[in-house]
């Protein structure tokens, strides 16, 4: 009975039933469990185990939990949403195998994953991620391995695509932490070009997948403005100095183009450039870009955010305010500017750092929040729900708010 209450919920939900500028729960969780794990396999702390970016896909939700303390025991998982018993604590599943997740898996280093943070799906159902490498051991030291581009067929659950960072690509700090896929006209899966920018050296990598290539693009406004660097965020005042955090791709221009829409973390601005830049690879040698890159605006005081998405049905970017607890809009047919951002989910108390979102191939927004700067700097309660996942139609979440058009 309890199964089938749950999927008559989300079933409802992706019809379309959530209220105007508001998220639906879908899961949550106080810790984390998994399932199908061997009586043998010992010594994982699930306080460590943080969920950091979630992806759907046709029923089942990718979520990702980075090894950023020791005895993390899956760093890639599966939920599948016929499958959950509850929407309280589903278990997860390790992503496509429990050996592909283990550090001590019998498997070769480069063909296991270490530490990943957020995931994308392409048109083409692949799901794209970075493996950092970098794992946290038990005694607080950092270990790992050059970063490694992965894709994942999920129709049969393989390694697509395994790509290894090369020598003159520059990636010391292992903070490729998130992907933007580019599929020229939306049907050539072999000519992808992934994004993948670098919040701590400042640079967004592009690999391209037709040429098994890989360069590196710097510029100044991939790095943090300092006087917007302030957070204050589940009652903690800390600073961070994250820059370039995200990419978000618009729909393509008559020539097959895309806007790349950017920003700093620590940073209330947005940037943009032409995928036609980022593809060419002579242009990444410049030392200077000219106006190629171009400043298009400011979203308002407190607007840090980290994972943003661009909706194609809508013409519509979504934020993940992590300085406000909450999901901002821009319709980008409009000035950017804080008269022309919307607010489609807010909560102090239930919305604690949006980790990640983006849009599936439906038309649904989704959301992780984590509560990581309490984890980070203070404590976890793991007697209250500490981690949950949000969605809701992307119509739907913009109804009645400034991004409707």
């Amino acid at each position: 009975m309890l199964l089938h209450q749950t999927l008559v919920f989300l079933l409802s939900f992706l019809l379309g039933t959530s209220c105007a500028g508001e998220l639906k729960e879908i899961f949550k969780w106080k810790q984390v469990y998994y399932e199908g794990i061997p009586p043998e396999i010992t010594g994982y702390d699930n306080y460590n185990n943080v969920p950091m970016g979630v992806t759907h896909h046709k029923g089942r939700l990718f979520v990702a939990i980075p090894r950023r303390a020791p005895n993390v025991l899956s760093t890639l998982n599966v939920i599948s949403m016929s499958e959950a018993k509850s929407t309280e604590s589903p278990l997860l599943r390790p992503y496509p195998s429990l050996e592909m997740n283990r550090l001590d898996s019998s498997l070769p280093k480069e063909e296991r994953f270490t530490s990943v943070y957020r995931m994308r799906m392409d048109v083409c159902e692949r799901l794209w991620f970075v493996d950092t490498g970098r794992y946290v051991t038990n005694d607080g030291s950092m270990k790992g391995h050059p970063s490694v581009v992965y894709a994942i067929n999920t129709t049969t659950d393989t390694v697509a695509e395994r790509f290894l960072y090369p020598n003159n690509v520059l990636d010391a700090n292992g903070a490729s932490i998130s992907v933007a896929v580019d599929i020229p006209n939306d049907k050539d899966c072999g000519g992808a070009f992934v994004y993948i920018p670098n919040l701590a050296d400042g640079k967004i990598f592009v690999f391209s997948l037709r040429e098994k290539k890989m360069w590196e693009f710097w510029h100044n406004f991939f790095h943090m403005n300092p006087y917007q660097g302030d957070y204050y965020v589940a009652g903690i005042h800390f600073q961070w100095p994250d820059g370039i955090f995200s990419i978000a791709l618009s729909g393509q221009d008559c020539r097959g183009y895309r806007t790349a829409y950017f920003h700093p973390m620590s940073s209330f601005e947005e940037f943009s450039v032409s995928t036609e830049v980022l593809r060419n690879q002579s242009l990444s040698m410049r030392p200077s870009q000219g106006n190629d890159f171009k400043r298009i605006g400011e979203r308002g005081d407190g607007s840090q955010s980290g994972s943003h998405y661009y909706d194609n049905s809508t013409g519509v970017i979504f934020f993940a305010e992590v300085g406000r607890n909450g999901i901002g809009c821009w319709n980008t047919v409009k000035p950017l500017m804080p008269k022309n951002m919307g607010t489609v989910m807010q909560d102090e108390k239930r919305f604690i750092y949006p980790a990640d979102l983006n849009v599936d191939t439906s038309g649904n927004l989704w959301v992780i929040t984590n509560t990581m700067p309490r984890w980070y700097y203070e404590t976890l309660d793991t007697n209250e729900y500490n981690f949950r996942v949000w969605s809701a139609p992307t119509k739907e979440a913009i109804r009645g708010t400034i991004c409707e058009l």
